[in-house]
């Protein structure tokens, strides 16, 4: 409650709630005395400043109207209220189903967690709608009883803009897939790749893949074979000795081995049974369901490992890392890191300079355009047409900033997103095991039992027990 009043001859309470959006009263309302209380409550809010005062008649109302307490007394009954203000509403995007979920798949009588699957379904069918991006629903600016207005901020626009295969309705709301294939959105584009699907073998019989869209594989990726794709990829066989590099996301139903110089890179999620001398680049996470052996491992997400053995070769993440065994009895060096994003702190960094620079030269323009107007009788035609195309820019100059601002967020969102560095191991972690989080580095000189979390504290690198439980899609 806030200010407050009291004038005890006639039992007045009134107090100010802290929003000031009404002034309540609490107390008797005795029939006998009903002018001369009202007349001390009319008093009172004219003390408090209150900007509008109910008459007599509309005060003795709402008090004989409220439900007494078993005292005889009422208690905070609103006898003056505001108008609370309506808040806006940014732009937003509907999607019509599930797209881009990350869990996976769980078996609902036993629990388990299959790892091969997603609940989301990216897919889509040509003139299938896609999503709707409503726009901005301005607020109702409120005001206090004193009259004060109360403002509400300024809705912000979702500017969608159409990719590949995608089409927007005439009203600028309905998005359309133009092909069938698998839907992304990135950086505020709404785009379709379409599917390449391979019914064999990629080999020597099929000739290297180079596709814009996703590309879909029935049986194995040959060894010396290589996919480059825009979108995803997909190998219900096995990958030996190929390269791979995917814009999307890859799945490979079995296992990927390497030889050694052969490299793996996908601009999304990676997913797979098993990794040997595999060289892997991700954008998101990777996440492998038995073994990973003497391979080196880079994702920009995290590393999921739920079974099996991770011996030899290194593991960077920027997210976390979750493995089940780390290292071998045989003291076969292993390296567990995590680093932070340096292209998106960069990225970061750059977006808010590009905003001052904005901020700063708006300023300027409304200081010139402001001097202009106050000599606008004494204007030249010229300078007229001047002013006006000041009053363009600055318009132009605020839709560029609102589109920074925007993918600015979305970056700051992504880096806090991640949580707390942290490396599990599940069961073991073998000597030689190595542990790199950001600047501090452990090397294991004895055998550590899981289930343990590796995370930096005060004195370094530590060493929590943990509980482990089941996780629906990725930790971060």
């Amino acid at each position: 409650m806030g200010e407050s009043t009291d004038q005890s001859r006639h039992d007045v309470h009134l107090s100010l709630t802290e929003d000031r959006l009404a002034v309540l009263f609490s107390g008797a309302v005795p029939e006998a005395q009903r002018r001369e209380l009202v007349d001390a409550i009319t008093d009172e809010l004219a003390v408090l400043g209150v900007a509008v005062i109910p008459s007599k008649a509309e005060l003795w109302k709402v008090l004989s109207e409220a439900p007494p307490g078993e005292d005889g007394r009422i208690s905070g009954v609103a006898l003056v209220e505001g108008v609370a203000p309506a808040p806006s509403k940014d732009g937003w995007i509907e999607w019509t189903r599930d797209f881009f979920s990350s869990d996976f798949v769980v078996d609902e009588k036993t629990g388990a967690i299959d790892y091969r699957e997603r609940t989301g379904d990216p897919s889509v069918r040509e003139g299938e709608l896609i999503a709707r991006v409503w726009p901005p629903e301005p607020g109702q600016n409120g005001r206090d009883v004193f009259g004060n207005r109360i403002p509400v901020d300024t809705p912000k626009t979702l500017r969608v803009r159409c990719g590949t295969n995608v089409k927007v309705s005439e009203n600028g709301i309905e998005f359309h897939a133009v092909r069938s294939g698998r839907v992304r959105y990135s950086r505020l584009v709404l785009s379709v790749d379409p599917i390449y699907i391979v019914d064999g073998n990629v080999g020597l019989a099929s000739g290297n893949i180079d596709h814009t869209g996703a590309v879909f594989v029935e049986g194995d990726v040959e060894a010396e074979a290589r996919i480059r794709a825009d979108g995803d990829v997909e190998a219900r066989g096995i990958v030996e000795g190929a390269d791979i590099d995917a814009g999307g996301s890859l799945l490979v139903r079995r296992g990927i081995t390497g030889g050694g110089h052969h490299r793996i890179k996908a601009g999304g999620r990676v997913q797979v049974r098993f990794l040997v001398e595999t060289d892997i680049e991700a954008g998101d996470d990777v996440v492998v369901e038995s073994e990973t052996v003497n391979s080196t491992v880079f994702t920009r997400g995290s590393f999921i490992m739920p079974g099996g053995r991770l011996v030899g070769g290194s593991v960077v993440a920027q997210g976390s890392i979750r493995v089940k065994q780390a290292g071998s009895e045989g003291l076969v060096r292993t390296r567990l890191a995590i680093e932070l994003d340096p292209a998106l702190a960069r990225a970061i960094g750059e977006k808010e300079a590009e905003i001052n620079r904005i901020r700063d030269s708006l300023t300027k323009i409304k200081g010139t355009l402001s001097d202009l107007k106050r000599k606008k009788s004494v204007l030249s035609d010229n300078a007229r047409e001047a002013l006006r195309q000041l009053a363009g820019n600055i318009d132009d100059m605020r839709s560029t900033l609102e589109t920074l601002e925007s993918e600015r967020e979305e970056l700051l969102a992504h880096l806090h997103g991640r949580g707390r560095p942290q490396i599990i191991i599940q069961t073991v972690a073998y000597p030689e095991t190595v542990f790199d989080i950001y600047t501090h580095r452990v090397r294991l000189r004895e055998t550590l039992l899981g289930p343990v979390r590796a995370v930096v504290g005060k004195n370094g690198i530590e060493f929590q027990p943990i509980a482990l439980r089941a996780v629906h899609g990725s930790p971060r």
